[in-house]
């Protein structure tokens, strides 16, 4: 197990006294769904850093609300929600922030490094973005997705084809350019 695992974990379970066996049960079940939760929302948020506090917001929540949520659906879904709640919440709020304040140009933004590709998916509403996220680089199923985004599966259906449709365009002129 890496430090920087060790770190998360034990900060989450700091607050509350918890059998040694459950702390390893949750730092396993840290460790199993880690990696793939900061992958989805790095392609979510574009951002390395809003990644990991997404991912570590989704742990510490579901540690805090354990007893108020229903275990029996997988837990990745599970995180995998929490994680782009909060990640959409605090898109909203950097948007709104830097609508009042302007954008700060003294430093590279995050486009600069970015494949065009990954640049037109971070240019999609959030809701759009998380469905194209789960299905391409996640490998969701559209019932998968449904369940996450907690929307219903025709709707996510409907966005993903809506979606395509709107790119097709955009991606076959940077073909024609390559």
């Amino acid at each position: 197990m890496k430090s920087h695992e060790l770190v998360r974990t034990t900060l989450i379970l700091q607050n509350e006294e918890f059998p040694q066996e459950d702390q390893r049960s949750f730092q396993k079940l840290y460790q199993l769904h880690r990696e793939s939760l900061l992958k989805i929302l790095y392609r979510f948020s574009g951002d390395w850093s809003q990644a990991e506090d997404a991912v570590h917001h989704a742990f510490a929540t579901l540690f805090e609300k354990r007893r108020d949520y229903d275990l029996a659906q997988p837990l990745k879904s599970l995180l995998l929600t929490i994680a782009l709640n909060y990640a959409r919440i605090q898109h909203r709020s950097h948007a709104r922030k830097d609508s009042l304040t302007g954008p700060d140009h003294a430093t590279p933004t995050i486009r600069d490094r970015q494949s065009p590709v990954e640049a037109m998916i971070r240019d999609l509403p959030p809701e759009e973005r998380a469905i194209v996220v789960l299905r391409f680089y996640d490998h969701a199923s559209y019932q998968e997705i449904a369940q996450i985004l907690r929307i219903p599966l025709g709707t996510v259906k409907w966005k993903m084809h809506e979606t395509i449709r709107k790119l097709r365009p955009r991606l076959e002129a940077l073909s024609d350019e390559l």
